[in-house]
C-alpha cells in the first residue's frame, strides 16, 4: 500500500510538472477545470493537497478496495503522464534534430 501511495505521489507531481512545462511550451490544459488553477501556487497546492487526501483516505481503509482504487488511479496517472510527457518530448527531438 506504501508502494502504491508513494507511486501516485510522484505521478501527480510529474503531471504537474510536465504540465507547467507543456504550458511554457503553448499547449493548453485540457482540464477545464483546472485551467486557471494550474498557473497559480495555489492551485498546485489544492492539486497537492487533494492528491495526498485520497492517498491518506485509502491508506486508512486499508481493505481490497482501496488498494484497488490506488491501482486504478495509480494507472490513469501514468495514463496522464505518457499524455503530457509524450508531445515534450516530440517537440524537443524535432528542435534539437533540425
Amino acid at each position: 500500500m506504501k508502494k502504491l501511495a508513494i507511486v501516485l505521489i510522484l505521478l501527480a507531481l510529474l503531471d504537474i510538472g510536465l504540465t507547467l512545462i507543456g504550458l511554457s511550451l503553448g499547449a493548453t490544459e485540457g482540464n477545464p477545470l483546472l485551467a486557471t488553477l494550474i498557473t497559480t501556487w495555489w492551485g498546485i497546492a489544492l492539486k497537492l493537497f487533494l492528491t495526498c487526501g485520497v492517498v491518506v483516505w485509502c491508506a486508512l481503509r486499508w481493505d481490497n478496495k482501496a488498494k484497488l482504487a490506488l491501482r486504478i488511479i495509480n494507472f490513469i496517472m501514468l495514463l496522464v503522464v505518457l499524455n503530457n510527457a509524450i508531445p515534450i518530448a516530440i517537440y524537443y527531438y524535432v528542435l534539437f534534430t533540425s
